[in-house]
């Protein structure tokens, strides 16, 4: 009986399961229109990196000394499994609520090669039981990601509402010489330090009632 197996096994085979469940997931109309959108996106990525358009930045390059304390004592280094397509962490952490799973919404921190500039990208994942799961294929094949959650109870469609798009990607530059950035038109807002924990402090104060 399943229920004389060993809690990693039974694991093990739950996981299974809802890798085949994604599998059937990808087949149906909207499974289809997302693998789109994901080929899409990698492709689009690969062909950036290939024409040497895209300046990389990575989790390896991240150092804790960088990074404000109040904000590095936050971050939790996450293995990713990569169940679900790329690019599409927020639908993916709702398609998992299913299995018993919470979403959850905060940055992911890569940084340049010297470590000086760090990178937040909005992401989701989630959560079960305190411990953290990233089950999003990483666009640039990381296997495992730095992860800041927002002290907040609302997803990806509530930040947008109340902060636009002008937030999803947020660069802290203190002194990088490997290349620079300076158009915040390019989708990326430059804070400070004590700016993005100013942010994140006006977060913990909001309160969302759904009607």
């Amino acid at each position: 009986m399943i229920d004389d197996l060993p809690n990693i096994l039974k694991s093990i085979i739950k996981m299974d399961s809802i890798k085949n469940d994604y599998k059937t997931y990808l087949a149906t109309p909207k499974g289809k229109e997302d693998l789109a959108i994901a080929v899409q996106y990698k492709r689009a990525w690969k062909k950036g990196m290939d024409r040497g358009g895209i300046l990389s930045v990575g989790t390896e390059f991240v150092k804790m000394k960088n990074i404000h304390p109040e904000v590095a004592s936050l971050a939790e280094l996450v293995t990713i499994e990569p169940i679900a397509l790329n690019n599409l962490c927020h639908g993916n952490s709702e398609w998992f609520k299913s299995y018993g799973y919470d979403s959850l919404l905060g940055y992911n921190l890569t940084a340049c090669p010297c470590g000086k500039m760090t990178c937040m990208e909005i992401h989701t994942l989630n959560t079960k039981r305190r411990k953290l799961y990233d089950f999003t294929r990483d666009f640039n094949d990381e296997k495992e990601k730095w992860f800041v959650p927002l002290p907040v109870e609302f997803g990806m469609r509530t930040f947008i509402q109340l902060w636009g798009r002008n937030r999803d990607y947020i660069k802290v530059d203190t002194g990088c010489q490997c290349f620079e950035i300076t158009s915040e038109a390019e989708g990326i807002k430059k804070m400070t330090w004590e700016e993005l924990i100013v942010f994140i402090n006006e977060l913990k104060k909001i309160r969302v009632i759904e009607f």
